[in-house]
């Protein structure tokens, strides 16, 4: 799990996690009941945190019927992550006239020093922040067309139509490129219509292993461009964790190439300094583990 990876070279760029992570937002989000206590504990020979220590988490919330975690978000691709996957977040969101609300720069709207999005998780780092971003301003740009196009139109109507074509983009994005990308000739095939015996809702298996493969091609840092292009620094992906409210309205940014999907986790983001932030870092590597041992047989 540990390590900077085994594979030689990466076929990926970064962007290719940062979709992946949207697109997860969009499909799936396992709450912690924040009670019961599956605290993974630090081998004695760790040499970033200290021996003994523990790295706190809980039980997920589960249907208490089943035993099944509950998802906390849309199980479909719908662009949940923008828009919310309740009513009431979604009302939150909105501005006049079908449009979704910005703040200063044309950015996401802020609350308590970070961006608010349909998802909580908006600010985890700036490449999924940025993502967001132009998820919100697509579909600001398309409502001001349909609102010229059809003055007559309702703002309820010029939303639900923008908010339709923004996720009609995202889904042929995932299956027209991020998908053939990452699973070749495995990957699904044309749409041939509706089938009511597929079962849509996300399964823990995919949720809590499979799509966590992207956690091994995550890299360790983001370059910032100038207004020319060019390359003008970098920071370290987990320093940038959880702020990207501070400085994503100055800065032009990309991430580099992605790592090779080996299933090691990247040292530099595994290893982050001591404190809150390096435990939300260092979750991705071990909760599976423990989660895992949640499901029911």
């Amino acid at each position: 799990m540990a390590g900077n990876g085994t594979l030689p070279g990466s076929p990926y760029s970064g962007m290719v996690y940062a979709w992946g992570q949207l697109i997860d937002h969009d499909l799936d989000k396992t709450n912690n009941d924040g009670a019961n206590h599956i605290d993974i504990t630090v081998p004695d020979d760790d040499q970033t945190f200290g021996p003994g220590s523990t790295i706190t988490l809980t039980r997920a919330v589960v249907d208490p019927k089943t035993g099944t975690q509950i998802n906390a978000v849309t199980g479909w691709l719908d662009a949940s992550m923008a828009y919310g996957s309740d009513a009431g977040t979604a009302a939150s969101l909105r501005d006049a006239n079908g449009r979704m609300k910005v703040s200063a720069g044309d950015n996401l709207p802020t609350a308590d020093g970070a961006f608010v999005a349909g998802d909580t998780r908006a600010s985890e780092n700036p490449d999924l922040t940025a993502l967001q971003t132009l998820v919100v301003r697509e579909h600001n740009r398309c409502a001001d067309q349909l609102r010229s196009a059809h003055p007559e139109w309702s703002s309820d109507k010029v939303c639900g139509t923008a908010r339709s074509i923004v996720t009609g983009e995202i889904q042929n994005i995932t299956y027209s490129g991020f998908l053939p990308l990452l699973l070749g000739s495995k990957a699904p095939g044309d749409y041939h219509g509706f089938d009511k015996s597929v079962d849509p809702r996300i399964t823990e298996e995919f949720a809590g292993s499979a799509f966590r493969f992207g956690h091994t091609i995550v890299s360790g840092e983001i370059a910032y461009f100038d207004g020319t292009g060019g390359e003008s620094g970098n920071q370290s992906l987990a320093d940038a964790f959880f702020r990207a409210a501070c400085d994503v309205r100055s800065q032009r940014r990309r991430s580099r190439p992605a790592a090779a999907p080996d299933g090691r986790h990247l040292a530099k983001v595994r290893r982050a300094p001591c404190g809150p932030a390096a435990q939300l870092l260092v979750r991705p590597a071990g909760r599976p583990g423990p989660r895992g041992r949640q499901h029911p047989a």
